[in-house]
């Protein structure tokens, strides 16, 4: 499951969210412990006003800035491999967040 929530305001379009297992949400909605781990992450989506002045002389809109957060529980264990293979869960985690943006925005892959 995932808690997700969207707003506009003047800085821009956020996109927050956190992921949550079902178990832990009946769980709460049971009356069981409330103190479920929640990591919250996101994006926001504003415009670029350094791209947007410079380029006011032609004409052109400006462009925008995306930037990403997240939140993660990584175990602090001195495993090379297993600090390696944290590495690579993260990476597969942004670069995947960012294609699905790019493809909701119907962006190319310039």
């Amino acid at each position: 499951m995932m808690f997700q929530d969207s707003y506009i305001d003047p800085m821009g379009s956020y996109m927050v969210y956190a992921p949550i297992s079902a178990k832990n949400v009946s769980m709460i909605m049971n009356g069981g412990d409330s103190m479920v781990p929640i990591f919250p992450s996101g994006f926001l989506i504003s415009e670029d006003h350094s791209r947007a002045v410079a380029e006011s002389s032609n004409s052109r809109p400006g462009g925008s800035v995306l930037t990403m957060s997240y939140q993660l529980l990584i175990c602090s264990n001195n495993n090379t491999s297993i600090q390696d293979q944290n590495r690579k869960t993260v990476v597969r985690i942004v670069v995947s967040a960012l294609q699905n943006i790019k493809t909701s925005l119907k962006m190319s892959e310039d």
